[in-house]
């Protein structure tokens, strides 16, 4: 029996909603996906892709908490610029 093992890249689209929904004015929603992926990343402990995605995941969660909602969308654009060129390579 195959253990499915999610790739790293399917991390990318709830992440990208969550910038959506932050960019809206939705925290609350934003909070929640993010929450999700932020547990999802932090499974895999001996991936140093997950563990730094899950670092920005970690500071837009806390801004979030915070109020910043501008400095959550900056650590998720972050992210992204971090990690999608790797992705297209």
């Amino acid at each position: 029996m195959l253990i499915p093992f999610p790739s790293f890249e399917s991390n990318l689209t709830p992440l990208i909603d969550s910038a959506h929904e932050l960019h809206a004015g939705h925290t609350g929603a934003a909070v929640v996906r993010l929450s999700e992926v932020h547990r999802r990343l932090t499974r895999f402990r001996r991936s140093s892709r997950h563990r730094e995605l899950a670092v920005f995941v970690e500071n837009a969660l806390l801004a979030c908490e915070r109020g910043e909602r501008d400095y959550a969308l900056a650590s998720l654009m972050t992210a992204f610029a971090h990690f999608i060129p790797e992705q297209a390579a």
